[in-house]
């Protein structure tokens, strides 16, 4: 995977503009009572962000624990995500997804729905073989992990596309 030094993957750094894949868009999640989608995929050089929609139905008093921000909140059975890439040898390796920012809650929802968004990223490498995203919630019956693959061809492509936002 791509070595990142002084955060120059990370898109809210880079004064590009990105590429959008919207045909990259995935529901990560359609269960009884939560779904999770994958939505507004943009390609920066070297790194693809987009946005988590997690929604889910809770009664009562119960409220969900999405610390995303603040991981020594979770506890086990919460709600958990990350990325994998594919490297030369074929096998599927953990990679960073960089949380950058977000959040939500109940209200303007229909009682005891909650909405959630969530901005991230992940750097790309011109030699990584596939990209997938994953999430587990014990607590709500998604286990085991649910998965979305991107069609890596597409996201390069895409990255290579974008432009610088202005020149020098």
């Amino acid at each position: 995977m791509l070595l990142i030094v002084n955060n120059q993957a990370n898109p809210e750094r880079l004064a590009a503009m990105p590429v959008t894949a919207s045909d990259q868009d995935r529901v990560l999640v359609r269960h009884r009572d939560v779904g999770v989608a994958v939505v507004g995929v943009r390609a920066f050089p070297q790194a693809v962000m987009f946005q988590l929609l997690v929604k889910a139905w809770f009664a009562g008093d119960e409220q969900p624990n999405l610390a995303f921000g603040m991981p020594h909140l979770l506890r086990p059975g919460n709600f958990e995500f990350g990325a994998e890439h594919r490297d030369a040898t074929g096998q599927w390796q953990p990679t960073v997804a960089h949380f950058a920012g977000g959040g939500g809650g109940g209200g303007a929802e229909p009682e005891g729905i909650w909405s959630y968004e969530f901005k991230w990223w992940v750097a790309l490498a011109g030699d990584d073989l596939g990209l997938r995203l994953w999430c587990v919630w014990e607590e709500r019956g998604v286990v085991p992990r649910s998965i979305a693959e991107f069609d890596m061809d597409r996201l390069l492509a895409a990255s290579r596309a974008s432009q610088p936002m202005w020149t020098v």
